[in-house]
């Protein structure tokens, strides 16, 4: 499992502001598939700095509420500040592994995810785990990436890097990462073997919002956790000549609100 509870949550917190944007658009599609409603209670696996807990806290209201489990403190207290700011009182979180965590009472409505399923160790059980914390007929919604290949964001200026520095590569596909579940296919059927109904995927393409300027969005990809991995031992005029050639890649996305790319999802629901 990736480094959620230390380096890359403390990352995502101190660069909150910015993954919203960068998600900005597949997150919205995330809450209309969702459908928050009033009285409902939602469970948000990976809630990370609290944007989609947010957003289902204001829609749930008063008579429903919203557990957000994440492993990292860091992000917790990113989420925790901004339900405070929307005036939530029914949004909580808790630092806990959603794979393995028992809440006080279980019985969800629904449970969601934004991009935070892909890393499970052991998918089957993990998701065998959250039915079992759904009410009967209880929704799953989550989104994760389709193929590396179809999402330009990431590919055109990892492809610039890779004439350069070699890419970290894992040798299953199918380890836990951002695209481990890209194939529609593996996701229906570690959904089944969990117990869950009528699982189905449904593709979704939005802009992804890199950076500023070409050189902004080149030097935030050096501080991510595979930009971390790329240039950890990589010699400094290696560096910089891989930059350069991730800012020229990436400059003939550049519009009026910055540097955006394509971007490719799946949105996966399926029933408890």
């Amino acid at each position: 499992m990736s480094d959620w509870a230390g380096n890359e949550g403390a990352h995502w917190a101190a660069n909150a502001d910015r993954y919203t944007r960068v998600l900005a658009e597949f997150g919205a599609l995330l809450v209309e598939a969702a459908a928050f409603a009033p009285g409902q209670r939602v469970l948000e696996i990976g809630c990370g700095n609290g944007d989609t807990a947010v957003a289902a806290g204001r829609a749930v209201g008063h008579d429903g509420s919203v557990l957000g489990v994440d492993l990292s403190e860091d992000m917790l207290g990113v989420a925790r500040a901004r339900v405070a700011a929307a005036g939530l009182t029914n949004t909580t979180f808790v630092a806990a592994d959603a794979t393995t965590f028992a809440p006080d009472e279980a019985g969800f409505d629904l449970a969601v995810s934004r991009f935070g399923v892909m890393f499970f160790d052991d998918p089957v059980a993990a998701f065998t785990h959250i039915r079992r914390l759904l009410a009967p007929g209880g929704r799953l919604v989550f989104a994760c990436w389709q193929s590396l290949f179809v999402n330009d964001w990431l590919f055109v200026p990892a492809s610039a890097v890779a004439e350069v520095l070699p890419l970290p590569v894992p040798a299953d596909p199918n380890a836990p990462g951002p695209f481990a579940f890209a194939e529609a296919d593996r996701v229906t059927g570690i959904l089944t073997a969990a117990g869950f109904h009528d699982p189905a995927l449904d593709p979704i393409a939005a802009k992804v919002w890199v950076g500023d300027t070409p050189e902004d969005a080149a030097a935030y990809l050096r501080t991510t956790g595979m930009g971390r991995a790329i240039f950890a031992d990589a010699a400094p005029e290696l560096i910089d000549e891989a930059l350069a050639k991730a800012a020229e890649a990436v400059a003939p996305h550049a519009g009026p609100d910055g540097i955006e790319l394509d971007g490719a999802a799946w949105i996966v629901t399926a029933t408890a």
